[in-house]
């Protein structure tokens, strides 16, 4: 059966004389109102990590796409994962029942399974470390040997050093420290732990974090 609208949710401003352009009116207020009244999701995920041009930006598009086509995805697969924008917000809002999550670079493949599977551990990281230039040097000079170091490694670089780059930016504030953006001014300790939350709440909906290529991840979830 078919649910009926209730007209009168709606303020229609309708011009008698011209009923082509009344019925684009119509059509546009009644595509926002039943859109606030299908989608009133769960408070939007951010992604602790900073991506300059990131996914984010698209995560209502996806959306839009998936609901046009009448999809319900038991697996969603980011094959480049990165700040995992996306995933994350299709997952929080019911839209995919599960996510994987695809990172060629080792530092962010374990950044992401620590978010998920090593949490606390990883909070209690941030809460203790100073965000210094003399930390900085560290992390940035030193190999992480073990999938903590390396998601701890990628946390603090992405946070400290300009535009998130972890591989080839400086850090922010620069080497000297005379900007008025400091090295820690990107790093507030209790809304990137709020986020870390806000995603490991979701890991029981996690299928994978994998370390490969995009061709390797994609083809072995093909395979399955």
């Amino acid at each position: 059966m078919s649910k009926l609208l209730n007209t009168t949710e709606f303020n229609f401003s309708i011009k008698p004389q011209n009923p082509e352009e009344n019925c684009q009116i119509i059509h546009s207020q009644l595509n926002k109102k039943t859109k606030q009244k299908t989608h009133i999701c769960k408070k939007k995920i951010v992604s602790p990590l900073r991506y300059p041009g990131s996914k984010k930006r698209i995560v209502t598009d996806i959306k839009e796409i998936i609901n046009a086509n009448n999809l319900n995805p038991e697996l969603y697969v980011e094959p480049f994962a990165g700040g995992a924008s996306v995933a994350l917000n299709l997952l929080n809002d019911g839209i995919v029942e599960k996510i994987g999550l695809i990172e060629l670079d080792s530092l962010v493949a374990d950044f992401w399974y620590t978010v998920f599977f090593d949490t606390d551990w990883l909070i209690e990281e941030i809460e203790t470390i100073e965000v210094s230039l003399k930390n900085w040097h560290k992390f940035k000079h030193t190999k992480p040997q073990s999938k903590r170091d390396r998601a701890l490694t990628c946390f603090f670089l992405n946070r400290t050093s300009f535009s998130g780059i972890i591989a080839r930016a400086g850090p922010i504030g620069g080497q000297k420290q005379q900007s008025k953006y400091k090295i820690d001014c990107r790093f507030p300790k209790k809304t990137l732990i709020e986020r870390i939350r806000q995603a490991e709440a979701l890991k029981e909906k996690v299928a994978f974090v994998k370390n490969m290529s995009w061709e390797e991840g994609i083809t072995g979830c093909a395979q399955k």
